[in-house]
């Protein structure tokens, strides 16, 4: 496995990077918070919605994850009127 710069990234620190993203993404949902204003958010923005996921401050790759897995939510969103 290798991440966005094609560095080697093993297993289990990239399902720890997951679920970490899926846990941030899941809290800012709740939250009302889009794809796009996670992707603004600066780095005390991330501090707030870390202390609410219960998780520590992710990298740079965790972010574009958790901004990815909004993304991806946000039709479903739209869909049930959210």
């Amino acid at each position: 496995m290798s991440d966005e710069k094609g560095e080697s990234v093993n297993r289990y620190e990239a399902l720890s990077r997951e679920r970490k993203a899926c846990t941030l993404a899941d809290t800012l949902q709740r939250h009302g918070i889009t794809a796009a204003e996670a992707e603004a958010a600066s780095d005390s923005d991330w501090e707030l919605a870390c202390k609410a996921a219960g998780t520590r401050l992710p990298s740079a790759e965790t972010r574009r994850i958790v901004v990815q897995m909004l993304r991806s939510r946000e039709p479903q969103r739209e869909a049930v009127g959210v």
